[in-house]
């Protein structure tokens, strides 16, 4: 019989933030070049910032490096390059890039370290940075629509776009290194300022600072992430009070994960009065948007009539659209509503589908059902092999009931 489950909370800090608004003016992007010089990840000049000014190359170089947090590494380990018009003091940025991949010459002698860096270069190279690739049968991109890719991926704008259209300077530069840092890094579940600051890059306080900037100008990833932030205590005391206000905000603002978390703060009580009808309310919200945990949660509250009518068939609902994004703890659930009937016609056939995907996704209790399955032979082939690797593979994560399965087999094997 199911009982009621714990909430399931995002606390992945998707470190997101929407480069601030205003006016197209150097006054802006030199507010986005105060923010990257707080965080240490952007110098200038013995001049200044020099923003209106146009970057070479060779300068284009250091930036990105600078940007990645890898200034002292490129300069210990001052790595060799091709190149022969490369001024004494950018060696150490272009090697690194050169060295890992990130940026090429306009020759194989010449990186055109004094030619002007162009709007497609540099997108190319931030883009690289960021784990995104424009050569080999698997390239994300083409050098040709560099600039196309990084404003479908909000790595540029057309504010930015219209101000490079004149002139590709440093400030537009900064702009987008701005964006660059809050994006997500290809294939991992955080951005560049979170691997910056898991690599002590960064201090947690000044992101927590730039978070609070952006957040009371109504950014809604800001929000979202400042609250992340004081819920679990990073780069300020933990307040769960604090975690629940701007989860609000980011909330109605159309924040999906904001929403998720705030739901489970109505539904634990934390740093809100509980309230179980008002968490499904926003788990509501969030999980017409597709997110997975929302559903899974929300299918919970119709299964056990938490904060909302008994309603079988709509945990069905719920559990089988995160299912289908791959939730295991969803796939089991559905399996298990299959298996009894619960909110769905009984199908064994639909149950056991259920269960070897969420056995495949490293469900323990999935690997026994699914082992059971092939030992007694109903629904899969008979197939003694399969059926004691599987419960072996819970067993061996300590299941107790694929332990006393595993010896029931042994002990009966056809």
């Amino acid at each position: 019989m199911r009982t009621k489950k714990t909430i399931c909370a995002i606390f992945t800090a998707v470190l997101v933030i929407a480069v601030l608004t205003g006016s197209v003016s150097a006054a802006v992007f030199t507010e986005k070049a105060d923010d990257l010089k707080f965080l240490g990840l952007f110098l200038g000049t013995d001049l200044g910032y020099e923003l209106d000014r146009a970057p070479t190359r060779a300068e284009a170089a250091a930036l990105l490096v600078r940007l990645l947090g890898k200034e002292a590494e490129a300069k210990e380990n001052n790595s060799a390059h091709p190149f022969t018009d490369v001024p004494e003091w950018a060696n150490v940025y272009i090697g690194y890039l050169y060295e890992n991949g990130l940026a090429n010459g306009i020759s194989a002698d010449k990186f055109g370290s004094g030619e002007l860096c162009t709007m497609q270069m540099f997108c190319t190279f931030v883009l690289r940075a960021l784990g995104y690739s424009d050569s080999g049968s698997g390239a994300d991109f083409t050098y040709a629509e560099a600039v196309e890719y990084a404003v479908e991926l909000g790595l540029a704008d057309d504010e930015i776009t219209a101000i490079a259209g004149e002139l590709f300077n440093r400030d537009c530069c900064v702009a987008i290194m701005h964006k660059a840092l809050f994006s997500k890094i290809k294939g991992l579940d955080a951005t560049l300022i979170t691997k910056l600051t898991g690599d002590g890059a960064i201090e947690e306080e000044k992101v927590v600072e730039l978070y609070l900037k952006a957040a009371e100008q109504g950014n809604a990833v800001a929000q979202y992430n400042l609250g992340l932030c004081y819920y679990i205590g990073y780069g300020a005391e933990r307040n769960y009070e604090e975690a629940a206000k701007w989860w609000t905000a980011a909330a109605e603002n159309g924040h999906y994960a904001a929403q998720t978390n705030l739901g489970m703060c109505y539904y634990n009580g934390e740093g809100v009065d509980r309230d179980p009808s008002e968490a499904v309310k926003w788990w509501t919200a969030a999980a017409e948007q597709g997110h997975y945990l929302a559903q899974y949660n929300l299918a919970w509250r119709y299964y056990n009539g938490e904060g909302v009518d008994k309603n079988p068939s709509e945990a069905v609902k719920w559990w089988t659209a995160a299912a289908e994004q791959d939730h295991v703890e969803s796939q089991y659930e559905l399996a298990d509503c299959y298996h009894t009937g619960d909110g769905v016609e009984q199908n064994e056939a639909e149950a056991v589908k259920w269960w070897a995907k969420a056995a495949e996704n490293g469900n323990t209790d999935a690997m026994v059902y699914l082992a059971w399955q092939y030992f007694d032979g109903e629904i899969l082939e008979n197939d003694y092999g399969k059926a004691v690797e599987w419960v072996t593979k819970a067993a061996e994560k300590g299941n107790e009931w694929a332990i006393e399965s595993l010896e029931f087999m042994e002990n009966n094997q056809p």
